[in-house]
């Protein structure tokens, strides 16, 4: 079986990440949340969680394939960009049409960059906030790979570990100083080292040094797990901070995808064409949410048709954004990339 086939299954569990958080974000807007299994599970949560160690389980290893720096950081920026940029204008258009507001040109410019939080700028669609996460990670993997120390198991172990023990200071300070430090950067970035491990783990060709590492690193993780969260998200800063929820989800999103990629490989398959649009479906989904909140009091009940249409809305206008924008300019970034490389 080559390399290939055998990570089919990332997309299809890709897929599956983004609609979770599809899903969540309806949900967080109905009574529904309110119920005990969404109090205390955000599926939101664990989509992202998911996300991050299948990032890690893909980037190390693209990077490791491309012998310029350069060609990477053309391909990444073709892959991430277009799709991003078309949701800006969807975030646009739905403040104006939706939200009865204007955005700032300001606001608009900065957003495009992905450093908007840098800038101490709100994110258009409040799912951006990954995404410099993303670009974290893959500048860092680009810094160790040009050292030559990307391909050495042992210092993406020690990485993942340092990363892990820096979330965990982050929320003891988050939590006597009572400010709303960034505990999820470091905690994210750790998760996506993990993921460069883990790959070779559940594809059966892991050595013992990093079956050793990766037993490590989780016995770690979900011990201190429950002080970062306990700590971190003790208190509600305005996006419904909650340490069980909190720990019950980044606990949930790192067993399934453990499990997924061991057992369930040829099973989820089936749904790689949702993992094509995955990434168009998480920037493009907020637009149709605020078009269903105009149409629907999401407040008052849970619309089981209203929810239909949004899901059906959500994969019908991310397969366009897919087809007519992804696909394109990653395959002409993927020319570009070669061109560079040659």
């Amino acid at each position: 079986m080559n390399t290939e086939k055998r990570l089919v299954h990332l997309d299809a569990l890709r897929g599956i990440a983004a609609m979770l958080v599809v899903i969540d974000h309806f949900v967080e807007r109905t009574p529904l949340n309110a119920s005990p299994f969404f109090t205390y599970l955000n599926l939101g949560q664990m989509g992202v969680v998911i996300f991050f160690v299948l990032s890690g389980m893909v980037i190390p290893y693209s990077l490791k394939a491309d012998s310029s720096l350069l060609g990477f950081a053309t391909s990444r920026i073709f892959r991430l960009y277009p799709a991003y940029w078309f949701s800006i204008a969807l975030a646009v258009l739905s403040n104006h049409f939706f939200l009865s507001t204007t955005t700032s040109l300001r606001d608009i410019l900065i957003n495009m960059t992905m450093l908007q939080s840098l800038f101490s700028t709100s994110n258009l669609f409040g799912v951006y906030w990954t995404l410099i996460i993303e670009l974290a990670f893959y500048i860092f993997c680009a810094l160790l790979s040009g050292a030559g120390l990307l391909k050495k198991q042992k210092i993406r172990f020690i990485v993942s570990i340092v990363l892990l023990i820096l979330a965990l200071l982050l929320s003891i300070l988050r939590f006597h100083l009572e400010k709303k430090l960034t505990v999820a950067v470091p905690l994210c970035m750790s998760i996506m080292f993990f993921g460069s491990l883990w790959r070779d783990v559940s594809l059966g060709s892991a050595d013992q040094k990093t079956h050793k590492y990766s037993f490590i690193w989780l016995t770690l993780f979900f011990v201190l797990l429950v002080p970062i969260c306990l700590l971190a998200y003790n208190k509600d800063y305005g996006h419904g901070e909650n340490a069980t929820a909190y720990l019950l989800s980044y606990t949930g999103g790192l067993v399934f995808t453990l499990v997924t990629t061991l057992f369930f490989r040829r099973h989820i398959s089936g749904l790689i064409m949702m993992g094509y649009i995955s990434y168009s479906m998480y920037l493009v989904h907020p637009f149709l949410l605020e078009w269903m909140s105009s149409k629907v009091d999401m407040a008052s009940s849970f619309n089981i048709s209203a929810f239909l249409v949004y899901l059906v809305a959500t994969g019908a206008l991310a397969s366009a954004t897919y087809l007519l924008i992804e696909k394109p300019f990653l395959k002409f970034g993927n020319a570009l990339r070669i061109r560079i490389t040659d």
